[in-house]
């Protein structure tokens, strides 16, 4: 072979090697790139986790906020007696997911949670059927209670009935007769509490109270909440409220001297009929469930600094 022509062809090899170290190095560095890229993204993203627990209320914080005894005191000055009481508003987890399932969907649930507060209260198991899709709901509330030991057994009977077996546990026959709403209030207060710390300046807490009124008898009061001097009153109530308990409510905010703007009643959802008996006869603030993040915080609002 003559010499040029080894030559050229050396040449042509050498050309085609280049290129192709060309390509392995232009792919190294968009590997390259692409690692820096998500080990950037990496960075940034523990970086704003960091950030974000740092920016969290710290239980100091909270404590330091808390002035205990201040609303047992309130109470003392009204001649009222604090006989029983929580100082916080925790509630088993469990409850606090079923609240906020009821709540969310009410408007599929409030039918068959009617017969199951009825039939809770007989203590009889029973059959409820609806349409196809209130059941998908029903369903899935019902495993959440089961799971949860709310309810003793549960099971679709057919495409449109659903049968479930009541429970005879003190606590879980609780939840349903009432003691739903008053675990979904207590969340609420919490979670505005947890979300606006830096514009509290002190705070005090009293729920599931037992009291005795300054002529002797023994009432309860759902939950009492102390926001910078100011003091709230809630009551819950999830099924007819007559007559006796809307003169109860009545006396109650008399003895306690809180006005319609701090003194409030939570149902499960709006009832124009009922909202005006109780504001008219009660002189309180009718609070929904299903409306509960807006209407807490528009209320509570007004105390902040």
């Amino acid at each position: 072979m003559p010499l040029s022509t080894s030559l050229s062809s050396s040449l042509r090899q050498l050309a085609d090697a280049l290129d192709q170290l060309a390509d392995v190095i232009e792919k190294q560095k968009t590997v390259d790139n692409e690692t820096h890229v998500k080990q950037l993204s990496v960075i940034v993203k523990r970086f704003s986790e960091k950030t974000a627990v740092l920016s969290q209320p710290t239980e100091l914080d909270i404590t330091a906020k808390y002035k205990k005894g201040f609303l047992k005191q309130y109470l003392q000055q009204r001649n009222i007696q604090s006989a029983k009481y929580l100082e916080n508003l925790k509630a088993d987890a469990y409850l606090n997911d079923a609240a906020h399932y009821m709540m969310q969907h009410y408007e599929h649930l409030k039918e068959f949670y009617k017969q199951l507060k009825k039939r809770q209260y007989l203590r009889q198991n029973f059959t409820f059927k609806t349409n196809a899709q209130a059941l998908q709901f029903i369903n899935n509330w019902c495993k959440l209670l089961h799971s949860n030991k709310i309810i003793d057994h549960y099971r679709m009977a057919s495409a449109n009935t659903v049968f479930v077996d009541v429970s005879e546990v003190h606590q879980a026959a609780l939840f349903i007769l009432g003691y739903w709403l008053e675990v979904l209030l207590r969340s609420k207060v919490a979670a505005f509490l947890k979300k606006n710390i830096a514009a509290i300046a002190q705070f005090d807490i009293l729920s599931q109270m037992e009291i005795a009124k300054p002529d002797g008898t023994v009432s309860e009061l759902d939950l009492m909440l102390m926001l910078n001097g100011n003091v709230f009153w809630f009551e819950c109530k999830s099924g007819q409220i007559g007559g006796d308990y809307m003169h109860l409510f009545a006396h109650h905010r008399q003895l306690l001297q809180l006005d319609s703007q701090h003194s409030f009643l939570m149902i499960p959802e709006p009832n124009v009929k009922v909202v005006s008996n109780l504001q008219k006869q009660s002189g309180m603030t009718v609070l929904f469930a299903t409306e509960a993040d807006e209407q807490i915080h528009r209320f509570l609002s007004s105390a902040l600094l």
